[in-house]
């Protein structure tokens, strides 16, 4: 499984590697449950949301139903190129707690005045506009 389209490996369009191509899930039945399980096996964390899905861009579909408990999206019932299941079905989606769009990945700005940062007593370190951020990030780090 992976999630394409997205801008992480946390989020996207769901897609199963099933008989040597790449397929879309169909979203008839890709509810909380389906996309939670989906999460937690790609290490993703838990579903933050299912966002309503587009057309198939694969000529492949797979169906699941989850209750929700199963490890990973094998375990579930599924169906490969089922057009009943399938039927007027769009790609599933899928949005997982992990993805960077939903990571609170904000710092204090740093006024870009071009004035010393003290890092220690004994560092100085000069910043200009565009590397204000990137230094905030790397203090931490070397201290």
């Amino acid at each position: 499984w992976r999630l394409t389209g997205g801008t992480d490996p946390c989020e996207g369009q769901v897609e199963v590697y099933f008989r040597g191509v790449w397929n879309t899930v169909c979203d008839s039945e890709w509810y909380d449950s389906e996309a939670n399980v989906l999460c937690q096996d790609l290490g993703c964390g838990t579903v933050a949301r299912v966002p309503k899905g587009l057309p198939h861009s694969l000529s492949g579909k797979m169906f699941y139903s989850c209750k929700g408990k199963e490890s990973t999206l094998s375990k579930c019932f599924w169906r490969f190129n089922n057009s009943n299941l399938c039927r007027q079905s769009q790609a599933a989606r899928v949005l997982c707690s992990g993805a960077r769009s939903l990571l609170n990945l904000s710092i204090t700005e740093v006024p870009a005045s071009g004035q010393p940062v003290t890092v220690d007593s004994s560092v100085i370190v000069k910043t200009k506009d565009w590397e204000s951020r990137e230094l905030m990030l790397l203090i931490p780090c070397i201290v």
